[in-house]
């Protein structure tokens, strides 16, 4: 095969980790596309054999890697849900290897991917998330779109190459919740810790009632809210698609927000399994950066889940009963890359008449994975189907998870499937249970 003009570079943290696999192949039934294909280069092993061949110029990012997809294609598949890393007996860090490898072939992929790929990648993540001014706006036309018939209107007349991102373009669960200035919630009762909060861009542009509800929350259990002013996108959708440049600037911009937030605080608390397990890798994608990387380890090291921090707090009772039946599914970046997997249920388990039914894959991957839906909206479909058909035999008449894509995924999917099951936030239940 040809070898590439431009070479597939790695980084040192990333040849560690792939250094780190030993191939006993542990993580296969684990990986989503590798139940779903049976493939080994659809598997986290074969993905590190192809990325170790790539980065050896033993095949061409631009040549057939397999009989039907190049070795891009393969990489590309992968949903980045990290559950190969807890299977995995030798600790592999997947997540830097799969990240590493897209950074490193970010300039083929952008070439080679859809229409409404590279309208992703160029448009709503370099253009409209990093910019407030920009997403402000981006969120006031969604809601128009979805409110004024437009969306019917324009469903035949919206190109077949756009089409999977129209589809899934979400309706607003509550006004924004956008703060320019620094926003203070006091604590009810006696304050018992102060956190900062971050709010993010999608939560923050179309959950933000799930945001204030996080709020209520934390006030009510007697944390001071610290909300940071002027907080930009965390940079984790563009870590995922391999857009380091982009990730390290959102990194940094909200390290200077941070940096100007008066006092201490005890945690930085998020309520997206996504940008928290993103915003505790900051301190290693900045770990070479003069100005941040001291601040960013510490940043990283105070970064929680909101569940995570009211558990270690200790759970002042909740007054009010929450009647339901629900099934709480794990979000991949909680549960796999966090190591979070048990603070969401303890905190569920401490409201009244609230019951957990089980959902036997609650640790598997729904098939959100970030931009994944819109990207690889095929497999998205089908990794989905399974939970869904797990769903149903739980007979469960709530969903509750704690990510914005997981989110939109159960209720885009559940619609679609013509049921009528709820799917809530832990937060939006804590806050309900917590009102006076």
């Amino acid at each position: 095969m040809a070898a590439s003009e431009q070479p597939f570079q790695l980084s040192e943290a990333t040849n560690r980790a792939i250094r780190q696999c030993v191939h006993c192949g542990l993580c296969l039934p684990s990986c989503p596309t590798y139940r779903e294909l049976g493939t080994e280069m659809d598997s986290p092993r074969g993905r590190i054999y192809l990325v170790r061949a790539l980065e050896e110029n033993r095949i061409d990012p631009d040549e057939d890697a397999g009989p039907d997809l190049n070795a891009i294609n393969h990489l590309d598949l992968c949903l980045g849900c990290r559950a190969c890393e807890t299977a995995c007996p030798s600790g592999v860090d997947y997540g830097e290897v799969i990240e590493g490898a897209r950074a490193a072939a970010y300039e083929t992929r952008l070439k080679r991917c859809s229409f409404a790929s590279r309208t992703l990648e160029k448009f709503l993540l370099r253009k409209v998330l990093p910019s407030r001014r920009l997403l402000g706006a981006f969120i006031g036309l969604l809601n128009f779109y979805n409110k004024s018939g437009l969306r019917e209107l324009f469903d035949d007349l919206i190109p077949n190459s756009l089409k999977p991102l129209a589809a899934k373009a979400p309706e607003l669960m509550g006004k924004p919740f956008h703060k320019n200035s620094e926003a203070i919630y006091e604590a009810k009762g006696e304050r018992r810790g102060r956190v900062c909060f971050f709010s993010g861009c999608v939560m923050d542009g179309i959950m933000g009632d799930i945001h204030r509800d996080t709020i209520k929350v934390l006030v009510t259990q007697g944390i001071e809210v610290v909300v940071p002013k002027t907080q930009v996108c965390c940079g984790a959708l563009h870590i995922h698609e391999g857009d380091r440049v982009t990730a390290i600037a959102l990194a940094q911009k909200n390290l200077r927000v941070l940096d100007q937030v008066d006092g201490e605080f005890d945690a930085f608390v998020n309520n997206s399994a996504g940008c928290g397990a993103h915003m505790q890798k900051w301190g290693h994608l900045l770990a070479d950066d003069e100005q941040f990387a001291e601040f960013a380890a510490e940043i990283s090291a105070k970064t929680m889940d909101v569940t995570r921090y009211l558990v270690d707090k200790g759970l002042l009772p909740f007054p009010n009963p929450y009647f339901a039946a629900a099934a709480y599914d794990a979000p991949c970046h909680l549960y796999h890359a966090q190591k979070e997997t048990k603070a969401p249920m303890q905190l569920l388990g401490k409201i009244k008449k609230f019951r957990l039914v089980e959902l036997p894959n609650s640790d598997q991957c729904c098939g959100a994975a970030g931009s994944y839906t819109l990207t690889q909206p095929e497999m998205s479909e089908r990794i989905f189907m399974g939970k869904l058909e797990a769903l149903q035999e739980s007979k469960a008449d709530l969903v509750v998870t704690g990510n914005p894509g997981c989110i939109l995924q159960f209720r885009q999917g559940l619609a679609r499937a013509g049921l009528d099951i709820e799917v809530k936030h832990p937060m939006q239940i804590a806050a309900a249970a917590a009102e006076v």
